[in-house]
C-alpha cells in the first residue's frame, strides 16, 4: 500500500505547474480538428494548433495518438483557460543541436526544395532554411534546377552555421552512400549463374557496361555477347537497351562483376552435327590473326585454322594465303565440345579456283587487333562506377 508521502508526490506531479516559455514533453491524446490535444503531465491537457504543429507538406496523420513530442508552452490560461503549445517553436530551440547530431552521425535528413537560386537550391528542414549547391544535387550534372522546386529530397548535412541559422546539405553524398551500400549488398548476394535484367549504360570496343541496379554496374565483354564473333558491341547493343544477362564471376575484393549474354542463349554446340574427319566446303574466313584464321562453320560457330595447316608449303604470314571473306574448303581435325573448340586444316583438301580463294570480300580486315584482355578492361569498372 502506497504511503501518504508517495500519494502526495503523485498528486503534486499531476498538477505540475507550467509557464510560458517552458519546454515540455507530451503525448498526443487525440486530434481535435484544428489541432491535437496533448498530455503534458500538468493539471490540464495542452493543445497544439495545426499551424504550430505541421510543416509545409506534412499531414495530421503523421502525429497519431501516442506520438511523443517536444513542445514549447506559448500561453497558459487566458480567456480560453488553455495551455497552448507549439512544436514548431520548440524545434527552433532544439533544431541546431539535432542537426549537429545528425551531421556527426552522417544521418540523412529529408528536406523540401523551396526555390532555385543562383548556384543551387534553397531548401527547408522543419522550420529552418538551408542551401544545396548545384554540384551537390546529383551524382551527375544538373542543368534544370527549377525542376526540383517542390520536391522532397534525402540529403546529408555538409555544414551548419547556427549563428546565421543556416545549413548546407548534399544529396549527391547521400546518393553515393546509398549506391555504395547497394553495390556491397549486390557483391555479397550475387552468385555465378544468376540471371537478371540490366540496362546498357556505356559501350566500348571491348564490351558494354550493364547497370543491374542503381550503382551496380557489370561488364559484358565482347567475347561474351554472342556465340558468333562480335567485332563491335554497337552492332547488337545500344545505350538504353534492356538485356537479360547471366553472372559469370563476382570479384568481391575488387568490386567487379563479369556478365554474359550468350550464357542466357541456347548453346549452338549442343546441336552441332559436324564430325571429325568431315570436309566442309565454301566456309567463310571470318577473322585473321598472326597464328591463323577463324573459319565460320555455321552462323554461330567458328573453327580455328592454324597457319601451319594452311598449306603444304612453308608460309611466313597468314595473309599470303587468306583474306577475310575468302571461301575455303577445310577438314575437321579435332572437336572439343567441352571447350567449344574445333581444329581445322586445309592440307590435302582440294580447293576451288585460285581466283575464288583470293576473291576480295566485303568483310575487310580491321586496322588493329582487339588487344584489351578481360582483366585489363575490368580495371575500368572502378573509374566508371
Amino acid at each position: 500500500m502506497e504511503s501518504m508521502k508517495e500519494l502526495e508526490a503523485m498528486l503534486e506531479a499531476s498538477f505540475r505547474p507550467v509557464k510560458k516559455g517552458d519546454l515540455v514533453t507530451g503525448t498526443v491524446l487525440q486530434a481535435a480538428g484544428d489541432g491535437v490535444v496533448v498530455d503534458i503531465g500538468s493539471y490540464m491537457d495542452g493543445f497544439v494548433p495545426l499551424d504550430q504543429l505541421l510543416y509545409d507538406g506534412e499531414a495530421l496523420k503523421q502525429y497519431p495518438a501516442g506520438s511523443r513530442l517536444t513542445l514549447l508552452v506559448t500561453q497558459v490560461g487566458g480567456k480560453s483557460d488553455t495551455i497552448l503549445l507549439s512544436k514548431i517553436q520548440a524545434d527552433q530551440i532544439t533544431i541546431w543541436e539535432d542537426l549537429q547530431k545528425k551531421r556527426d552521425a552522417q544521418e540523412s535528413i529529408r528536406v523540401k526544395v523551396k526555390a532555385a537560386v543562383r548556384g543551387g537550391l534553397r531548401i527547408q528542414y522543419k522550420s529552418v532554411q538551408g542551401f544545396m549547391p548545384a554540384s551537390q544535387i546529383d551524382t551527375r550534372y544538373v542543368e534544370d534546377l527549377e525542376a526540383y522546386i517542390g520536391q522532397e529530397l534525402e540529403a546529408v548535412i555538409l555544414d551548419i552555421d547556427a549563428a546565421k541559422q543556416e545549413f548546407t546539405a548534399s544529396r549527391k553524398n547521400f546518393l553515393r552512400a546509398a549506391e555504395k551500400m547497394t553495390k556491397q549488398h549486390a557483391l555479397q548476394s550475387l552468385q555465378p549463374g544468376d540471371r537478371l535484367s540490366g540496362t546498357v549504360v556505356k559501350l566500348e570496343k571491348y564490351g558494354a557496361f550493364i547497370e543491374l541496379e542503381k550503382g551496380v554496374v557489370g561488364l559484358l565483354h565482347v567475347s561474351d555477347m554472342a556465340w558468333s564473333r562480335v567485332k563491335d558491341p554497337s552492332q547488337i547493343l545500344a545505350i538504353g537497351d534492356t538485356v537479360t544477362v547471366a553472372v559469370v564471376e563476382v570479384d568481391k575484393e575488387r568490386g567487379r562483376i563479369q556478365l554474359s549474354l550468350k550464357a542466357v542463349q541456347s548453346d549452338p554446340w549442343q546441336a552441332l552435327t559436324v564430325q571429325e574427319g568431315q570436309v566442309l566446303s565454301a566456309c567463310r574466313v571470318s577473322h585473321l590473326i598472326q597464328s591463323g584464321a577463324f573459319i565460320a562453320l555455321t552462323e554461330e560457330i567458328e573453327g580455328f585454322l592454324p597457319i601451319s595447316r594452311m598449306s603444304e608449303k612453308r608460309i611466313q604470314t597468314v595473309r599470303e594465303v587468306l583474306k577475310e571473306g575468302n571461301r575455303v574448303n577445310v577438314r575437321v581435325e579435332k572437336i572439343d565440345r567441352e571447350l567449344h573448340q574445333i581444329l581445322l586444316t586445309m592440307k590435302e583438301v582440294p580447293q576451288g579456283d585460285e581466283a575464288e580463294l583470293a576473291e576480295e570480300s566485303e568483310y575487310q580486315s580491321e586496322e588493329g587487333e582487339l588487344t584489351s584482355s578481360l582483366g585489363d578492361v575490368l580495371e575500368q569498372l572502378k573509374d566508371f562506377n
